[in-house]
């Protein structure tokens, strides 16, 4: 107790409940540990091979939120797998993929994924495949507004055409639920995700914004130490 006093006194306290305060961003690559308590589904953005208008938005299992759809290339399309999607996501599986075929039918790869919230989540994420076969990486940020929570690269994934559900799985989780947009990029080229898991689940836990019963108490023994050091300046006047 001593300890804790003596640092209370310098002023250690608040400089632990600030960095509480700010949260944690991870990286998910198990769908278990995003702790998803809704989905959104890509089927209502159109039929196989039809293209999705930038912006355009679904609701999701959570009636009180909504994820909207940009990407920094020309075309978003929304394809079938096993249809004019061949890889391993499940059989008829609703896609979004981030490119396309323009008019004269050559292929419009797609950048960054944006998906973008009307409300704050705590976590994102979707099974996603490049569109070329063989490993590759995926970037995956989350933004409160325009500001970075977190950066994430999942490298050494692979893409095949096997049909059966094995795409790999990354989503970013931050503990505060402040995130408002979430991006997606891979290594090289185009590459579809199918509908995101989300956790809607305001902040909680440690490192979410809210000090731990010891932290408190490290607070008011530093207010405490500092009133005890004024009051025996004055006595010794």
């Amino acid at each position: 107790m001593k300890l804790v006093q003596q640092l209370a006194m310098a002023g250690v306290a608040l400089a632990v409940t600030g960095a509480q305060a700010l949260g944690a961003t991870i990286l998910v690559t198990n769908p278990a540990n995003l702790g998803a308590n809704a989905s959104a589904t890509i089927a209502p953005l159109g039929i196989d091979y039809s293209e999705v208008t930038q912006g355009t938005s679904v609701t999701l299992t959570d009636p009180s939120r909504s994820v909207a759809f940009t990407n920094d290339g020309t075309l978003l399309s929304r394809v079938d797998e096993g249809g004019t999607w061949g890889g391993n996501f499940m059989l008829n599986e609703a896609l979004l993929w981030s490119g396309g075929f323009d008019p004269n039918f050559n292929l419009v790869d797609g950048g960054t994924l944006t998906l973008t919230f009307n409300a704050k989540v705590q976590g994102v994420g979707a099974r996603i495949q490049r569109l070329d076969y063989g490993t590759f990486g995926v970037t995956i940020k989350a933004y409160n507004g325009t500001t970075l929570l977190g950066s994430f690269l999942a490298s050494g994934l692979e893409s095949t055409g096997d049909q059966d559900g094995s795409a790999p799985f990354v989503g970013i989780r931050d503990t505060a639920a402040r995130i408002t947009s979430v991006t997606f990029s891979v290594s090289d080229g185009s590459f579809a995700i199918n509908g995101p898991l989300v956790n809607t689940t305001p902040g909680g836990g440690g490192g979410n914004g809210v000090p731990e019963p010891f932290t408190v108490s490290l607070v008011g023994l530093g207010l405490a130490g500092v009133a005890a050091r004024r009051y025996r300046s004055r006595r010794a006047l």
